[in-house]
């Protein structure tokens, strides 16, 4: 599992997701940078939003990219365990649905903010919304023209967050996944591997190597479940 191929595969999926989330917000600040220069009020501007983030086009896509990852998850633990899986197992349909939803969801809160569990793309709410840039710049802003400048200039730099959230939401996907196949298989037992560079935590590299049980998670959850972790559990097999 920590295999180049693990890697390269992780390096996919994220990148896809990356794509997928810059060209919503992409799109988004053209939307709103055009209202902004009608002279439009923000409740226009959030209309608009939710109009492109409500579109079937862009469910589809998240869709394309669960697979991958999932599939690509399933098809490295059987490889392992020699055991076969299908993808299409009503957990791990289950479990894509979800993380559709929720990554939906926190895309409304990256873009419009404010509404309850819209957040959690936005890593608690730290980073300002695409509204919020955009009331700020009409509020600092002297005229039409300077606040659509203000706006296109903060709104293009924070474009910046989508590699972490896109990097964040393939990895807790790709863990969920990994300990849904594992449990399926009847598999109890994982050992904790991490990457083994400097950007460890110091918590999860005194984990490395150890082995622990799926009924009882380490203080802050499994590999891949804590924010933006890129550890893996590699399941241990059972003696014959």
């Amino acid at each position: 599992m920590t295999s180049r191929r693990e890697i390269e595969y992780s390096i996919a999926a994220e990148n896809r997701l990356e794509s997928v989330l810059a060209g919503v917000w992409r799109e988004a600040i053209d939307e709103v940078v055009e209202l902004t220069s009608a002279g439009a009020g923000i409740a226009a501007m959030r209309s608009a939003i939710r109009r492109i983030v409500s579109r079937p086009a862009l469910r589809q896509r998240l869709r394309g990219v669960a697979r991958l990852i999932v599939s690509g998850m399933v098809s490295q633990v059987s490889g392992i365990l020699s055991m076969p899986i299908s993808p299409a197992l009503p957990r791990l349909v289950r479990l894509s649905e979800s993380w559709e939803n929720r990554t939906l969801s926190g895309l409304r809160g990256l873009l419009i903010g404010a509404r309850r569990g819209d957040d959690r793309l936005r890593t608690d709410g730290r980073w300002p919304s695409l509204l919020d840039i955009a009331r700020k710049a009409r509020a600092r802003a002297g005229s039409i023209k300077e606040s659509v400048a203000e706006l296109s200039r903060e709104a293009n730099m924070a474009m910046r967050r989508i590699r972490v959230v896109a990097r964040a939401e393939s990895l807790q996907l790709g863990a969920s996944a990994n300990r849904v196949v594992q449990r399926e298989l009847g598999v109890t037992h994982y050992t904790w591997r991490t990457r083994r560079d400097n950007r460890v935590r110091d918590k999860h590299r005194r984990r490395d190597g150890r082995r622990f049980a799926w009924a009882d998670p380490p203080s802050d959850g499994h590999p891949g479940e804590p924010y933006n972790c890129r550890c893996v559990a590699i399941p241990v097999l059972k003696k014959r």
